[in-house]
């Protein structure tokens, strides 16, 4: 029998930390698509575990981390295959000048 990555009670508090935050992501997200909530659940736990590959494992400090990695567009992104499809986020595109102008004063 292999041995288990995380000890028993890292496992509590992981589970503890996915309660507190899937009650967050609930209260901040009340229109969402109901539907989605299963892979949606499945994201957090999968962030979770890999947020807490970083020892010590604290509740506070691992909760926080998981709600401030966890993008907003999770909530509204349609599913693809069970996944969740993220999109990076991009620079601003920079304005471009033409040719011969002179850059704006200050």
């Amino acid at each position: 029998m292999g041995s288990l990555k995380f000890k028993p009670f890292e496992l509590e508090i992981i589970d503890r930390v996915y309660e507190a935050a899937w009650a967050q992501i609930l209260a901040r997200h009340p229109g969402r698509e109901l539907e989605n909530d299963t892979g949606r659940q499945e994201a957090l736990r999968k962030r979770l575990f890999i947020l807490a590959d970083r020892r010590p494992i604290e509740f506070d400090t691992l909760r926080e981390r998981a709600l401030v990695s966890m993008p907003e567009t999770l909530m509204s992104d349609p599913i693809t295959n069970g996944r969740f499809r993220m999109r990076t986020r991009r620079a601003p595109a920079r304005p471009r000048r033409q040719a011969g102008a002179r850059p704006a004063a200050k």
